[in-house]
């Protein structure tokens, strides 16, 4: 699961925090069923936040 969160500070300036995999599952390839995973990748759940300006 994502979420994103976007604050407009003033027109054009806003602040922003996204998460990605919020819940720090692992991804999961499988052939056919879902028992049957060929490919798994814990990556970890990562946080980017900042400033978004349009100018």
């Amino acid at each position: 699961m994502n979420t994103s969160v976007n604050y407009q500070l003033r027109r054009g300036v806003s602040l922003f925090c996204d998460v990605a995999n919020l819940f720090d599952k692992p991804q999961r390839w499988y052939t056919g069923y879902e028992s049957r995973p060929f490919r798994s990748t814990t990556n970890g759940a990562t946080m980017t936040f900042g400033v978004r300006g349009n100018f």
